[in-house]
């Protein structure tokens, strides 16, 4: 089940083109009135002069002949028209998903449920929006809703924005990594992504169970969605950092609404009571111009900035996206808490231990989720205690990394609630809190890593960019094997090196699921937590599969530095503990052949340890190299 072997490249076509896509279901009928009051309101809508706009109407099967019989009589003068009528019922999930097809690369596709109506200048707004968009293109835009939420509808108890963002954002837009399903444009490169990611997760479900194929989007409701397209669009988005844009107006006043009928989703007229408050908003009218001039200052509603580049950003919770400045300003994080995840009897449905959540909640077949091969996700492991000012240091050293696409921190401090995501230039920084503080966290395995390699490096550790880039130009040689910038040496082995440490490596992804996953590491695992030694236990792991030889030690240019937060001393004693434990299961299992493996970098005792003494008001090495950690640490690490 290969993902890349599903997409299609279309032929290209001269000219912008636009399908509206009018789904109707087989409740329709008794929602006819519906149905005809979002067609009144298409036809109405300035189109700008445009006639090659296609309308589709896309009927279940079930749905009365009177709901048919309008389709064909409904007078289009934009463009042509046609009437789909299904033979089998799709529900909503098929309907969406099969109600459009770009038939070129020029070709949009705008998507509207039978219960929604639009504004008058809906088409006005998406045409200014393309026009920004496509100024200065930004591959991971997938569409623009027309739509602004009030309702965080992935988390538990469907919470309202905690901010206002017309008051807190600047500018009429935002960027946001959630699908809306309630009108919106979508580009035609995304949707045909998105129906062979779709196309794949559906057929894997047929032939394992949910919670084998399960997604995970840690802490959304999403995960437990049956019946929504949306839930497989939200994966998508969630794991690659692709983003809606968002209409961004007081009382989110938007160029589309919902007007919750009953149907399959809503089942009742009580629950559409409790329902109209939060999803049915104002549209942007005429009335409204002259209201958002005169009380908000907005003189022209329907402008967009030249670019879409660097909007404002929300992450998949509503909660804004921050800088650098922010995520070391604690005055500021506080402004953005984050949303209350969904209660454990819920996580518990999917997931019955920690263990079995880490194993279970990445794709489980990496090949559809467009991994890429020659880029590496970053993952910082902050420990147990995260110092954020060295962390920022280490986030904007390493953003300027041309191999580095995206960035995880394994947040371990349990005892406060993980930053906000961090976005520097084009790049985003996820926090990904865990279970419980442990050593092996830094091994987990996670949806968003959609690269074949993973960096890892502890807090405060700065590898040289010209060695990173090095060192990841050898481990694309070398993918069976780990690439290391610090030793493992012990007197207890005749060879001296028996691995690399987990303060910087590169290494494969799917190492990652073998050391989290595979049964027999439980034993391991239990000694990593008293003894700390993940990385020798990783380093094992490979040889085991692989049997390739000790993990290859790269030789830096530079020296490696470490930061810390007090004064650090190493204890290489926990390694003679470590090999005697570990060596004797791994050798009891399979005898892998661990071989001697030549020193080729710097020693142990040239990495550098840099830690600021308050009392004396400089920095302290440990040795003398305090010159090199103010320098370091002065530009950036």
């Amino acid at each position: 089940m290969r993902f890349k072997n599903r997409l299609v490249t279309l032929p290209r076509t001269s000219g912008r083109k636009f399908t509206i896509s009018v789904i109707t279901a087989a409740s329709t009928e008794d929602r006819f009135q519906s149905l005809v009051r979002l067609c009144d309101s298409l036809a109405t809508a300035d189109y700008l002069g445009y006639k090659n706009i296609r309308l589709v109407f896309n009927v279940d099967v079930g749905t009365s002949t009177r709901v048919v019989e309008y389709a064909h009589e409904f007078s289009w003068p934009h463009g042509s028209k046609v009437v789909n009528v299904r033979v089998k019922k799709g529900g909503l999930v098929g309907a969406v998903a099969e109600s459009w097809y770009p038939s070129s690369p020029e070709d949009h596709g705008i998507i509207f449920e039978d219960d929604i109506e639009v504004s008058p200048y809906f088409f006005k707004w998406l045409h200014n929006a393309l026009e920004a968009h496509y100024a200065d293109p930004d591959p991971r835009v997938v569409g623009i809703s027309l739509y602004t939420p009030r309702i965080v509808e992935h988390i538990a108890g469907r919470q309202r924005f905690r901010i206002d963002p017309s008051t807190t954002l600047n500018g009429n837009i935002y960027g946001q990594p959630l699908p809306c399903s309630w009108g919106g444009l979508w580009f035609p490169s995304a949707w045909i992504k998105f129906l062979a990611y779709m196309s794949t997760r559906l057929e894997a479900e047929d032939e394992m169970t949910v919670a084998d194929t399960t997604v995970s989007v840690p802490g959304s409701l999403t995960m437990f969605w049956e019946r929504s397209w949306k839930k497989y669009m939200t994966e998508m988005m969630y794991t690659n950092e692709l983003y809606m844009i968002y209409p961004n107006f007081p009382n989110q006043l938007s160029l589309s609404t919902n007007h919750v009928e009953i149907g399959e989703h809503i089942v009742s007229e009580k629950d559409k009571r409790k329902r109209v408050a939060d999803f049915t908003v104002p549209l942007l009218e005429d009335s409204t111009f002259e209201l958002l001039r005169d009380d908000f200052g907005i003189e022209d509603a329907l402008r967009f900035p030249p670019t879409l580049q660097g909007i404002s950003m929300f992450d998949i919770f509503s909660r804004p996206i921050v800088d650098l400045e922010c995520l070391v300003d604690k005055e500021c994080t506080a402004r953005y808490p984050p949303q209350v995840p969904p209660p454990s009897s819920v996580i518990n449905k999917l997931w019955s231990s920690r263990r079995n959540h880490v194993c279970q909640n990445i794709p489980f077949n990496d090949n559809y989720l467009m991994k890429d091969g020659a880029k590496l996700t970053l993952v910082i492991d902050t420990g147990e205690n995260c110092d954020l000012q060295i962390l920022a240091k280490q986030l904007k050293y390493y953003s300027t990394s041309s191999k580095i696409v995206a960035i995880l921190v394994i947040w371990n401090d349990g005892s406060c609630m993980p930053p906000p995501a961090v976005r520097i230039g084009d790049l985003y920084v996820t926090f990904l809190p865990q279970f419980e503080s442990s050593r092996n966290n830094k091994f987990n395995p996670s949806s968003k890593i959609t690269t074949d390699g993973v960096m890892i490096i502890e807090l405060g550790i700065r590898v040289h960019l010209d060695d990173v880039h090095d060192a990841h130009k050898l481990w694309l040689e070398h993918q069976q094997n780990i690439i290391g910038f610090s030793a493992i040496q012990t007197d207890k082995n005749p060879h001296g090196y028996i691995g690399v440490k987990s303060n910087a490596m590169i290494l494969h992804s799917r190492f990652l699921r073998m050391y989290s996953c595979d049964e027999g590491m439980a034993y391991v695992h239990n000694h990593v937590e008293k003894r700390g030694c993940e990385d020798l236990a990783m380093t094992l792991l490979i040889s085991v599969d692989t049997k390739v030889l000790a993990p290859l030690l790269f030789s830096t240019s530079n020296r490696l530095i470490r930061f810390v937060a007090q004064n650090h001393q190493h204890q290489p004693e926990r390694y003679e503990v470590c090999t005697e434990v570990l060596t004797h299961y791994f050798y009891g299992r399979s005898n892998p052949p661990v071989q001697k493996k030549e020193k080729s970098a710097l020693a142990e005792g040239d990495e550098v340890h840099c830690f600021f003494d308050d009392s004396l008001g400089n920095w302290i090495a440990n040795d003398d190299s305090a010159e090199l950690c103010k320098s370091a640490w002065e530009i950036g690490l």
